[in-house]
């Protein structure tokens, strides 16, 4: 208030978001009668009046609050939701002009016929209160006034850059989104695609799988006919060989071929590294250092498997006779002494006649 000129009266009755004082100014200072030069500032005391309650004093608190461009006071004032918060006006205030920015408002509230309220911090920190009327006729003041007008139109022109730029991002963003739209489309087409190939894929490993079970089914059909007839011919085999004489025994084995069943693996072991050849011929030394009592008693043994054998050829000559197949005499053929010898030894087992060949029916 600050002895400008400026006039602070209250309407009759209760008005919202205004705040009633009492000013009481030492001196009376008019811009009509005192020069501009003076720069003398009224001593100004403020105390709640009358009809105010005590929570509309105000304090350095809510000062500072007021500094910070936002409305203070005991009013809850709407920061949003109304499109002229923000906007700028002018107030006159005797011969001085005060520019202010709208930053709350009240809604009007029929029920109780107060009509809507904005609130306007100026410049300079002071703070009022207007009406629709009265903020229609400061944004006027704004436009048209000579001291005001030239930053009217920078405000203008800020507005309309800051339009066309919000237009520029609105288009900005349309095109991302046309892009991210037109993006999702490529990747659901390709992954449409993507689905079909994997579908096709898998049509295609279920058909080969049937082909394979088919062919699987075809070849083991086809391997058990291959049984069936293995076991046919195993079976006719088998009738067929109930009419082949019996195996013939075994030949009788002679003294040498005795001992050398009897020492071939003591020797064996023995000499271990030893060549075949020539643990052969250690076996060959001991046959021929044997005395006659030892060698009596290889040949003793010998007689024993002869007799063993004429035994088992006669039931054998009996069985053939019975089957009505003539027998297969296979006389024993002279062989070296030394092959003789080194046969046995080879051999894992005790050297024994092969069965007899099996001979066709006569």
């Amino acid at each position: 208030l600050r002895a400008r000129g400026r006039e602070w009266t209250s309407a009759a009755g209760t008005t919202r978001g205004c705040k009633k004082k009492i000013i009481t100014v030492s001196a009376v200072v008019s811009m009509a009668d005192t020069p501009p030069a003076i720069e003398e500032e009224p001593v100004v005391t403020e105390q709640p009046s009358v009809e105010s309650n005590a929570d509309d004093v105000p304090t350095e608190a809510s000062a500072a609050d007021g500094k910070s461009g936002e409305p203070n006071g005991t009013e809850d004032w709407l920061t949003e939701g109304h499109e002229w918060l923000g906007k700028r006006v002018a107030r006159t205030f005797g011969e001085g002009i005060a520019v202010g920015t709208i930053v709350g408002w009240l809604p009007e509230n029929e029920a109780e016929g107060d009509p809507a309220l904005f609130h306007v911090l100026h410049d300079d920190l002071d703070e009022e209160d207007l009406e629709g009327y009265e903020v229609e006729a400061a944004f006027e003041m704004y436009r048209t006034d000579p001291r005001t007008a030239k930053q009217a139109a920078k405000d203008a022109a800020r507005e309309a850059a800051e339009k066309e730029k919000a237009a520029k991002l609105a288009a900005k963003e349309k095109e991302k989104k046309e892009k991210a739209e037109k993006k999702a489309a490529e990747a659901a087409e390709k992954q449409r695609i993507k689905e079909k190939e994997r579908e096709e894929k898998m049509q295609l490993k279920a058909e080969q799988e049937v082909a394979r079970q088919q062919a699987k089914a075809e070849q083991e059909k086809a391997k058990q006919a291959r049984e069936a007839q293995r076991l046919q011919r195993e079976k006719e085999k088998q009738a067929a060989l109930k009419k082949m004489p019996p195996a013939a025994p075994p030949k009788a084995k002679t003294a040498k071929e005795l001992f050398i069943l009897a020492t071939r693996q003591q020797v064996a072991e023995a000499n271990k590294g030893l060549p075949n050849a020539e643990i052969c011929k250690l076996i060959q030394d001991m046959w021929d250092l044997l005395s006659p009592e030892e060698r009596e008693r290889y040949a003793r043994e010998e007689a024993a498997d002869k007799s063993r054998y004429e035994q088992q050829k006669t039931r054998y000559d009996e069985q053939c006779k019975e089957l009505g197949l003539a027998p297969l005499n296979m006389p024993r053929q002279p062989q070296p002494p030394g092959l003789l010898f080194e046969k046995m030894f080879m051999s894992k087992q005790p050297t024994e006649a092969a069965p007899a060949a099996a001979r066709p029916q006569p």
